[in-house]
């Protein structure tokens, strides 16, 4: 089978041309993609500016997340505050914890909290009852917008101001006490 001068023998050629060359691009896009990622930074992280990484959390929950309610007339009490205690993940950064968002999520309601200094939180706030000195335990008192239910599922997330989200999902136990 000759093409010799024929316009077959060019097309083939043009298509073996446009296919070595699609090869070639993804070839070397494929090497960059790969090869930018696992590049070492000029001059290295400047220790003086700590970085996290986007997504990994800033708290850490220390024990349970306890409702605290009122007992009623039905069975079931209804839970009108959360008690949760807090650490910071990173000791070595200071962390102002009144500027934090906490966000309480149920089935029916996404309410963003704000904060307040009082001792009791009332409905749609929330408190720190505890430390106030960097780098120590922070007891978190939540004052949910509408009760809950014994054993309703709630989420909340905890967001200082300039870091990484904390996220919790849980179904509730009442305190004891």
């Amino acid at each position: 089978m000759t093409f010799r001068g024929t316009p077959e023998a060019s097309t083939e050629l043009e298509l073996a041309l446009v296919f070595g060359a699609f090869i070639a691009v993804t070839t070397l896009f494929s090497y960059m993609a790969l090869g930018a990622s696992t590049a070492p930074l000029a001059g290295g992280i400047d220790a003086s500016c700590p970085v996290s990484p986007v997504g990994s959390p800033s708290l850490a929950i220390v024990g349970d997340v306890v409702g605290i309610g009122t007992p009623h007339t039905t069975s079931s009490p209804l839970i009108d505050v959360l008690r949760l205690t807090v650490v910071p993940v990173a000791a070595d950064r200071p962390l102002d914890i009144k500027q934090t968002t906490v966000t309480v999520m149920t089935r029916d309601r996404i309410a963003i909290l704000s904060y307040t200094d009082t001792p009791l939180p009332g409905r749609g706030e929330w408190t720190n009852a505890g430390s106030h000195a960097p780098g120590e335990a922070f007891d978190i008192l939540i004052g949910l917008p509408e009760p809950l239910v014994r054993d309703a599922e709630v989420s909340l997330v905890i967001r200082p101001e300039g870091a990484g989200p904390t996220i919790l999902r849980h179904t509730i136990p009442v305190s004891s006490a």
